[in-house]
């Protein structure tokens, strides 16, 4: 059952909560009138509101009593410059509007919004308020709550949460959101130089680009904390792993905002990493920071819900190990693969002394059918076998 007729008779709810036609300060206004002196493309324009109202008003929500529905008015937005999701979205959508674009707020489900067309109408179901803006004919759904997005309109991680709600007069009916498209959105290079023997250090560097989504979530780190705090972040999670490890280079070497890319190298000196193995040997793993976190586990048993995958595109992984010695093993190249993830896990030779771990994990849709859990759970098991990449006698 739902007190609610249709989502039209939700969205003329809220509508009138977003529309005002109050006076915006001489600061707001002289910031619109430097856009449109600077920007002459709608793309342009909407970008640059958005890093107006994501970075010029800090977020901060207080959901009490009305105030978790109602956006407060435009004069108390500018006048704290705080504001949560509402009046963000409120301030976004007036200044875009005096810049000449088709704009309006949208409710969305963070968590449950690729399900929600099955859902009966209802005003409560939302928990998140972003804006739709129409650029050169194509609609970008933005989030004024984030911040570091300085990439072009076409190059910044855009909202991506199944179906939303357009508060604009004359909707009748949720709206499908794009999903993601595809982009190789993690690519870690690692490098690995194994001394003489397992009582020697191993020296590890990791070079690590983040593109889309995950490159905004590093500046926004580096914001928040500072490069310190992110390398510390870093150093804390590889001392879990290798307790004798110690950084001897953490550093950004590239920020490149129009192609939304971000690299850091890291290089550690790590001790006591070889662990006891069975018949008197030591064995030595590399350290997956890229590939394994991308999957979360399924419960066993038969699945009745598709499998959430959450993304679109490849997060890749290349292990290069250099060894004192030559060397004698068997590597592999095994593929486990379903209609919508597949996984690749190889390891080669490259010379007397040196081999290569490649692994790609490339994801092909944002939902998997819960016929193929199974294929999923394969592709984890994978994941978690073939870790161990070297093996030397005690």
């Amino acid at each position: 059952f739902s007190e609610w007729r249709d989502w039209a008779e939700v969205a003329d709810t809220f509508t009138p909560l977003y529309e005002e036609d109050g006076a915006l300060p001489d600061d707001v206004e002289a910031e619109i009138v430097r856009i449109a002196a600077e920007e002459a493309t709608a793309a342009g324009r909407a970008a640059a509101v958005l890093r107006f109202t994501q970075n010029a008003v800090r977020y901060l929500a207080i959901s009490m009593g009305e105030g978790g529905f109602t956006p407060r008015t435009l004069e108390q937005i500018c006048a704290t410059r705080y504001g949560d999701c509402k009046d963000k979205s409120k301030l976004y959508v007036r200044m875009a509007r005096k810049l000449g674009l088709d704009a309006c707020p949208a409710l969305v489900n963070t968590r449950d919004g690729y399900g929600l067309n099955a859902w009966l109408p209802s005003g409560v179901v939302f928990d998140h308020c972003i804006v739709r803006v129409v650029a050169d004919s194509t609609v970008y759904w933005l989030d004024p709550t984030r911040l570091m997005q300085p990439s072009p309109l076409s190059a910044l991680n855009k909202c991506h949460f199944g179906w939303a709600l357009p508060l604009k007069p004359g909707t009748v009916a949720l709206e499908r959101m794009s999903d993601p498209a595809p982009a190789h959105t993690l690519e870690a290079e690692e490098h690995v130089t194994l001394g003489k023997s397992p009582d020697h250090p191993v020296r590890y560097e990791w070079k690590l680009t983040s593109r889309r989504g995950r490159a905004e979530w590093v500046r926004e780190h580096i914001t928040r904390e500072g490069l310190v705090g992110l390398f510390k972040l870093y150093a804390e999670d590889i001392s879990r792993r290798y307790a004798g490890a110690h950084p001897v280079r953490q550093e950004i070497v590239s920020d490149n905002a129009e192609r939304n890319e971000i690299t850091a190298v890291e290089v550690y000196e790590i001790a006591g990493a070889w662990a006891p193995g069975q018949d008197k040997t030591r064995t030595f793993s590399t350290y997956d920071l890229t590939i394994r976190s991308q999957l979360s586990p399924l419960d066993a048993g038969p699945r009745q819900h598709p499998i959430y995958l959450g993304q679109m595109g490849t997060v890749s992984r290349k292990v290069t190990i250099d060894t004192a010695y030559g060397i004698k093993f068997s590597g592999w190249k095994r593929t486990v693969e379903s209609s919508g993830l597949v996984y690749t896990n190889e390891l080669r030779k490259d010379g007397p002394r040196t081999f290569v771990l490649d692994q790609r994990l490339e994801f092909r849709a944002i939902m998997l059918p819960a016929s193929e859990a199974d294929k999923y759970r394969a592709i984890l098991a994978e994941m978690v076998l073939r870790k161990r990449v070297h093996a030397a006698p005690g």
